[in-house]
């Protein structure tokens, strides 16, 4: 059974007229003031974002320091033979990784709470 051309579906050609909906102009883009849209964290960087983050819950950057600073001294113990501060130092480097993601969860509930009162109530 030979197929011909009116046996085919008809394909349509693209036309750049069909999506000229999908293109902005810079018009359009400069249109909106980003500042009304988006918070005003916007525009921070990595430092100012850290440092609010810090301030709003430092015992979560104290807890990875804490965290760091035992396992260093640990595995420098383990290198040098002293196995037995080494465990202790382990077994430490467990308690400040469990006090830091304690730290990180009451951060995010006192944070949950604080955004909870200041929301506004809709009706």
């Amino acid at each position: 059974m030979a197929t011909s051309t009116e046996d085919k579906p008809a394909q349509k050609t693209s036309d750049k007229s069909e999506l000229a909906w999908v293109s902005h102009s810079s018009d359009e883009a400069n249109r909106y003031d980003s500042s009304a849209v988006f918070s005003p964290y916007y525009s921070e960087g990595l430092k100012e974002k850290f440092m609010r983050k810090t301030r709003e819950n430092p015992f979560v950057p104290i807890g990875c320091l804490l965290t760091a600073a035992v396992l260093s001294y640990g595995l420098w113990n383990f290198r040098t033979g002293n196995m037995k501060r080494s465990q202790t130092m382990m077994r430490l480097r467990i308690g400040a990784q469990g006090f830091t993601i304690v730290a990180l969860i009451v951060g995010l509930g006192m944070s949950s709470m604080s955004n909870k009162s200041t929301a506004p109530v809709h009706k």
